[in-house]
């Protein structure tokens, strides 16, 4: 084949497989792209849950005893103890 300058060169065409193993190729690289991403957001939620149920399970333990000790603040053991310790 002689190319001569000007001269138009055809490209050849893709074949129906060559197209189909593109769009493959292509949607692979979406999927992984979105799997990195919805790890990336899992990781971030798991952490923010632990953060939050840690926050809600202290809170919690106190008012817990609070409440115990004002319930029982009053009560003659109690009372007890607290003068044989000071």
């Amino acid at each position: 084949m002689r190319i001569t300058p000007g001269q138009i060169i055809d490209s050849p065409k893709p074949s129906y497989a060559e197209l189909v193993l593109i769009v493959l190729a292509a949607v692979t690289v979406v999927l992984a792209v979105l799997a990195i991403i919805i790890a990336i957001l899992a990781v971030w939620g798991y952490e923010n849950i632990k953060k939050e149920a840690s926050g809600a399970a202290d809170r919690a333990v106190k008012s817990t005893v609070e409440a115990t000790v004002k319930r029982h603040a009053n009560d003659e053991r109690i009372q007890g103890i607290a003068a044989q310790g000071t």
